[in-house]
């Protein structure tokens, strides 16, 4: 909801930082160190490390994962690839960490909810990165994304999914209640793309 507010303050502050790093790594190593900071999170996270330690490496992992586009950028390698590791390496991440702490808690409703909150998380990837494909095919994009697609907005994007996993690393007893709220939130974005989808991809065949 917040992401395209926030994006152009993220880039201000993290500039200097990006500047820096673009002098020493590429945006692919970002990427990877990305991953592995996410699934070594969800890994310590599983094995019963201090709590501290897997919200640390998650926020390396965000850091990692929000500078990586700015370094392809200032290098002059932005690529469709990159763009693409990129989102997949996320989707690896949001994946890993519920698991991990599923099996940290090891609890039947902590499961559940973490079971719930991953279906969610599915269906909702499935109804933005879909509809993103018939907007770029139907030439109906933003013109101003700076992603490598276009990705609908929604309730729950990447700046409430980061609050979301501070909370179910740190606050065990609100691991319940929090997934459950991210499931409803899933569910209006759902609704809400379906809705707008219906209208515009029908008033596109219309106008054909």
């Amino acid at each position: 909801m917040f992401d395209l507010r926030l994006r152009t303050v993220k880039e201000r502050w993290l500039d200097p930082l990006v500047r820096v790093v673009a002098r020493i790594a590429s945006a692919t190593t970002l990427t990877t160190l990305s991953l592995v900071a996410g699934l070594a999170s969800a890994l310590t996270l599983a094995t019963g490390s201090p709590l501290w330690v897997p919200f640390v490496l998650g926020v390396i992992n965000r850091l990692l994962d929000g500078i990586d586009g700015e370094v392809a950028r200032v290098r002059g390698e932005q690529s469709d690839f990159g763009g693409y590791a990129d989102m997949l390496a996320d989707v690896v991440t949001y994946a890993a960490v519920p698991i991990g702490l599923a099996l940290r808690m090891n609890d039947p409703a902590v499961i559940f909810a973490m079971l719930g909150m991953l279906a969610a998380f599915y269906i909702n990837i499935t109804s933005w990165s879909y509809l993103s494909a018939l907007l770029e095919k139907r030439k109906q994009a933003p013109g101003n994304e700076r992603t490598s697609v276009s990705m609908p907005r929604g309730v729950i994007e990447g700046a409430e999914t980061m609050v979301l996993y501070a909370v179910l690393i740190l606050a065990p007893a609100a691991v319940v209640t929090a997934a459950w709220i991210a499931v409803a939130a899933c569910g209006v974005n759902v609704v809400w793309r379906l809705v707008w989808a219906r209208r515009v991809l029908r008033d596109k065949e219309a106008a054909e």
